[in-house]
């Protein structure tokens, strides 16, 4: 299962659903910093909007005490390639490489199964609410789905294909709070810290039906990728830097998740760091389009799930997780005037630009993220 899957709901989309958030004020004040500045009184068709941060980036701005920003974003992932390191392998590669847990009674030698493709869907709903000038509150809250189909070899080894089945997990991941916290602010340059806590909201004990090598089915605890959440609390330190000047924005951040201890199965997700930087051009009528670069790394499970005995990569702890390089292009635009005024959709796609993989495990393809926020004044 690819790293991501594997953390989906344990740590990706607590730092995912807590989405950035930007005051009507802030709007206003960055619009006439720079030498770009719009006229007092533009057309709605000719004046050039504020930017905002990309969709793809979490808690990336500070509202104001008697703001409440709610957003909502649809994420989906698609990945269809299996790999280990930074090459490509097949399932009938996989089928000659060694059991995890070879040598045990009932086991064999070489993987049976593999997985071939999978889906990950999250909708995430997520509200911020500003406590004083300098300090925000956030909540985020995901509904996950993750669909997979894989394939069984026949007997007990060979590379003769029997079938192929299909597994799907639904319901709510681990819900993230976060604060952040304003440490320097100028009209074109903005830190802020963030500091979060994830619940182990997301279910850890998924199981579905399964081909097995002889032909028949049965009924088993899924793999780590499929469940739902981590099992665990968990950390989310995070430091955003941001700017904006006339048409231009940019911004750099690092984010993170520590796991702490072992869930009630006796396993923990890999610690998660990760660091994305953009830069957006306004380029009128409402529209701000946007270039993202990021850089992740996700460590492998430590411990095991007891309850986890497949003959395939995905039950194997050591094949989560790795590094990926991402590029994420992107359109943001806000509505100028009417009722809908201050309404911010996005959409952001992401392609992986290099990935070095603990595995064999299921490789990114394509991210995509859709989504939209509102800031209210009370």
């Amino acid at each position: 299962m690819r790293s991501l899957a594997a953390s989906m709901s344990a740590g990706w989309f607590c730092l995912f659903c807590v989405q950035a958030a930007i005051a009507d004020d802030d709007l206003v004040a960055q619009s006439t910093s720079g030498t770009n500045a719009a006229p007092a009184s533009p057309s709605p068709m000719t004046m050039m909007m504020p930017a905002v941060p990309p969709i793809g980036i979490g808690g990336g701005r500070v509202i104001k005490p008697g703001q409440l920003m709610l957003n909502y974003r649809y994420m989906l992932s698609q990945k269809n390639q299996l790999a280990k390191g930074d090459d490509s392998v097949s399932t009938t590669d996989v089928a000659t490489m060694r059991n995890h847990f070879a040598g045990r009674p009932g086991q064999p030698a070489t993987y049976r199964s593999a997985p071939e493709n999978m889906t990950v869907q999250v909708h995430a709903f997520g509200a911020q609410v500003g406590i004083t000038d300098e300090l925000s509150a956030m909540i985020g809250i995901p509904y996950v789905i993750k669909e997979r189909t894989a394939v069984t070899f026949q007997g007990p080894s060979g590379t003769t294909k029997l079938g192929t089945f299909e597994n799907e997990t639904s319901g709510i991941g681990d819900i993230a709070v976060s604060g952040l916290y304003k440490l320097y602010d100028d009209p074109v340059h903005h830190l802020h810290l963030m500091a979060g806590v994830s619940f182990p909201t997301g279910s850890i004990r998924e199981d579905g039906k399964t081909l097995q090598p002889n032909g028949t089915t049965s009924r088993r605890r899924l793999a780590y990728g499929l469940q739902l959440g981590s099992g665990t609390y968990g950390l989310l330190p995070g430091l955003t830097y941001w700017g904006a000047s006339g048409d231009w924005n940019w911004g750099i951040q690092a984010q993170g998740q520590i796991n702490l201890g072992e869930n009630d199965e006796g396993y923990t997700f890999g610690d998660r760091a990760y660091v994305s930087a953009w830069g957006g051009y306004t380029l009128g009528y409402g529209f701000t389009a946007s270039l993202r670069l990021s850089q992740e790394y996700l460590g492998d499970i430590d411990g095991n799930d007891n309850s986890i005995t497949g003959a395939s990569p995905t039950s194997d702890p050591n094949n989560y997780g790795g590094w990926k390089t991402l590029a994420s292009f992107g359109l943001d635009y806000r509505v100028p005037e009417g009722l809908l005024k201050g309404v911010t959709p996005g959409i952001e796609f992401t392609v992986p630009l290099y990935q070095d993989l603990n595995g064999p495990q299921l490789e990114d393809a394509w991210t995509l993220f859709v989504g939209v926020r509102k800031v209210f004044t009370f």
